[in-house]
């Protein structure tokens, strides 16, 4: 599961409707700090109390952060 969260890319979706997923914004050069963005997932899932957006999303940035 988490490496199919990790790899999604909206964008190669087959919905002709393709929202913008993302809570924070790619840098000029169009590359997505993942860090900052699970992040403000984690933020906005506890904000609303997601309880399991949260344990996924907090599980996604711990693995994000051993990458490091």
């Amino acid at each position: 599961m988490n490496h199919g969260i990790l790899t999604f890319d909206p964008s190669e979706s087959p919905q002709r409707i393709k929202p913008n997923i993302f809570l924070t914004q790619p840098d000029r050069d169009g590359r997505m700090d993942w860090i900052a963005e699970y992040e403000a997932r984690v933020n906005r899932d506890l904000k609303i109390g997601n309880t399991t957006g949260y344990l996924n999303n907090m599980c996604i940035l711990n693995i994000l952060k051993q990458l490091l």
